[in-house]
């Protein structure tokens, strides 16, 4: 399972190619958890405009599913450092109790969390990085 996180998400929807992120994980669906799913939304409420398909997509479960938290996932959330917000929290607990998952972030916080805990996460440049080295997009694209 690959998690997205509201910043990554937001990132890659300002620039329409939400998709890139599906490609270069080579997977048809991504993650989302509740906190990132109501964070978009808030983003959308106050004029984002941009986020609205991706709330679309993440309702309609087109390329984006929306992830039910487990119990434990719930509890974990209580050890996790306060200074995440809610999205990168939910999603680091989502990768923390689900073995294989992995996170895409823009956080330097969840980020580093995510380093120091040995959960997978690719942050920005690597995503960027990783689009162009695997060719899913060319060099200049990316830039």
């Amino acid at each position: 399972m690959i998690v997205a996180d509201t910043n990554i998400l937001s990132t890659f929807a300002r620039v329409g190619e939400v998709a890139l992120l599906r490609q270069l994980c080579k997977s048809d669906r991504l993650h989302v958890t509740p906190a990132t799913f109501n964070e978009l939304r808030r983003a959308v409420d106050v004029g984002c405009e941009f986020l609205r398909p991706t709330l679309q997509a993440i309702q309609s479960g087109t390329g984006l599913d929306l992830v039910e938290l487990r119990r434990d996932e719930i509890l974990a959330l209580n050890d996790l450092p306060r200074s995440l917000g809610a999205g990168e929290a939910e999603s680091i607990a989502v990768c923390l109790r689900r073995a294989g998952t992995r996170l895409l972030t823009n956080d330097k916080r969840a980020r580093n969390y995510c380093r120091e805990h040995s959960i997978p996460c690719l942050d920005l440049p690597a995503i960027l990085r990783g689009l162009w080295v695997r060719q899913v997009v060319s060099k200049e694209r990316v830039r």
